[in-house]
């Protein structure tokens, strides 16, 4: 189970809505399946790995923290694999 953190408009989704309508957010799938992996497939302590990080950190999907408080993993999932290149070539 992800560990749901509040935001100020209520909680993490896979759907955007808007008064154009609804859609689902692509990235969430893959990004909740790394996760859920790295929680139960390689045993990273549910606690060190975060999900949706909030916009004081590098706004990405994942990010698994070592014992020593450093973070060994990033990852991220885009609709569009060219959103990922710009965002790479933009850090």
């Amino acid at each position: 189970m992800i560990a749901r953190r509040p935001t100020p408009f209520g909680r993490w989704g896979s759907l955007s809505r808007s008064r154009a309508g609804g859609w689902h957010n692509a990235e969430y799938l893959p990004q909740i399946a790394a996760y859920v992996d790295a929680i139960t497939n390689l045993r990273y302590p549910a606690e060190r790995v975060l999900f949706e990080l909030p916009s004081a950190a590098p706004q990405l999907g994942l990010a698994i923290v070592a014992d020593e408080s450093n973070v060994v993993i990033l990852g991220e999932a885009k609709r569009d694999p060219r959103a990922l290149e710009r965002y790479v070539r933009t850090c």
